[in-house]
């Protein structure tokens, strides 16, 4: 049986791009990718999965911000701390892991971003899994 797909809204959280991401300390990365941990737990409004949702996923986020578009590159390169988040808890590597996807290599998610023009006070994003059925059988 396979998970519903999740859709969550974060209020006010508008990612940045790969360019502003890669200039970060690591320290700052860290701290953005807790802070997205805390913003995906608080719109999930539940109890955290005791085991992954998903084996494989599809993760569609749209970011919805003021302004002038990131290119794609850099759209999907500034979801990195989102995405990180959505994987298992690490005691060194991922402290603020939520548990809603297994891994995040290619064989497991397809990640689609894109990137919608919204008023200031309305920014936010918005995190889409659903799950990922293999489009061929393993040989």
């Amino acid at each position: 049986m396979t998970a519903p797909a999740v859709d969550l809204w974060l209020p006010g959280i508008v990612l940045p791009t790969l360019n502003v991401w890669s200039r970060w300390h690591w320290s700052k990365q860290r701290r953005h990718s807790r802070a997205m941990a805390w913003a995906v737990r608080a719109a999930w409004g539940q109890p955290l999965p005791p085991a992954p949702l998903f084996e494989q996923a599809r993760i569609e986020i749209e970011r919805c911000a003021p302004g002038i578009a990131p290119d794609p590159d850099g759209l999907v390169g500034g979801c990195k701390g989102l995405i990180d988040s959505l994987l298992p808890y690490h005691v060194k590597r991922r402290p603020y892991g939520l548990g809603f996807l297994v891994d995040d290599g290619p064989d497991r998610v397809e990640i689609a971003a894109r990137s919608a023009r919204a008023r200031k006070g309305e920014a936010g994003t918005r995190l889409v899994l659903r799950p990922l059925r293999p489009s061929c059988p393993a040989i």
